[in-house]
């Protein structure tokens, strides 16, 4: 399989990225060591200029992990062309032991590049870069995972075998089937819909709290934020999987969660995941922002660039419900039955 041009494209891709993030890190690293602003030195003005090659490297980093991840999903559903049983990027990516924890790799280098940019735009509003080692920290700790990425890619490219009978979408994720898949499958929504209904109530809840009081850079709060906004992340998924998909489909026995983005469905997946990514990565990246104790560096471009982060995650919310819930009220408003 690894002659296959979708595969010959993602490890090119991944290939590109790693090399791309090792020049930024080899950067990230000297710079975090050597940095002093007070210093008027040449060495430290040669840093700051460094700075600004780290920042457009990142910003084309983070739109090539965001095009790879759409690459992955794309590539895992024509490739299961080629493989027995398969039906979508679902078969693909379960036909070994290393294609979904590709996949769910990939949307947290996602999520990390996501914090990493915000950090960085906010940091370089600052002529002093309150943030610089917390950033650069925290890209030298994505850049292993860059290169576990492309060992993964590769372990799964080599082991699939179109001569073995994969499992389809309708398998991993039926009620009936004792994997993972399957007991998402089957969460009622009598259980699953109220625990949505109870995050978003405490993300609004949260939001209202920013906006009656005052920026606070609590820590405890800032990772309040994160877990909600992860805990959100994960039950959406769920609710995508166990409810959404079957008004989508209007099948009780389909509820895979690639398929949303085949044509034949009108591709209502990509609004879907589209609002999910947005709405997660802003908050978590809201709660990140709070685990610094800058505000009086940063001063109002903090307060600033929190309210902006605020609005982008209601924006994604809001998406993701209306396209994900849409479905099921037209098919409720057309029948007044459910499914």
């Amino acid at each position: 399989m690894m002659l296959n041009a979708w595969v010959l494209g993602l490890v090119t891709g991944q290939t590109a990225l790693l090399f791309i993030l090792t020049i930024a890190t080899a950067n990230a690293w000297g710079i975090r060591k050597h940095w002093d602003f007070e210093s008027i030195s040449e060495q430290q003005y040669g840093l700051e200029k460094r700075t600004y090659l780290i920042s457009t490297i990142m910003k084309f980093t983070l739109m090539t992990q965001l095009l790879m991840l759409l690459l992955l999903v794309i590539s895992a559903d024509e490739l299961s062309r080629l493989l027995p049983g398969a039906m979508c990027a679902t078969g693909t990516f379960g036909a070994n032991a290393y294609g979904f924890p590709l996949f769910w790799l990939e949307v947290g280098c996602f999520f990390l590049f996501f914090v990493w940019l915000v950090m960085n735009q906010l940091d370089n509003k600052s002529p002093i870069y309150p943030l610089i080692k917390e950033k650069y920290s925290l890209l030298i700790t994505i850049y292993p995972l860059v290169g576990l990425k492309l060992i993964l890619l590769v372990l799964f490219a080599t082991n699939l075998n179109p001569g073995v009978i994969t499992s389809c979408c309708g398998s991993v994720f039926s009620e009936s089937s004792s994997s993972l898949g399957g007991a998402i499958a089957g969460i009622s929504p009598k259980i699953i819909l109220p625990i949505f209904s109870g995050i978003v109530f405490v993300i609004g809840i949260l939001m209202i709290k920013e906006t009656v009081k005052t920026f606070s850079v609590s820590k405890l709060f800032a990772w309040v934020e994160i877990i909600v906004w992860s805990a959100f992340f994960v039950v959406a998924v769920m609710t995508i999987i166990s409810f959404m998909s079957t008004y989508i489909y209007q099948l009780p026995t389909h509820k895979c969660p690639f398929c949303l983005l085949k044509g034949e469905y009108y591709s209502i997946g990509i609004p879907i995941y589209l609002g999910l990514l947005m709405a997660t990565g802003a908050g978590i990246s809201k709660g990140t922002l709070r685990c610094y104790q800058n505000s009086q560096l940063l001063g109002d471009e903090l307060v600033h660039f929190h309210k902006k982060l605020k609005f982008l995650a209601l924006a994604g919310i809001i998406l993701f419900i209306t396209f994900g819930f849409g479905p099921f009220l037209l098919y409720y408003h057309q029948t007044g039955l459910l499914i």
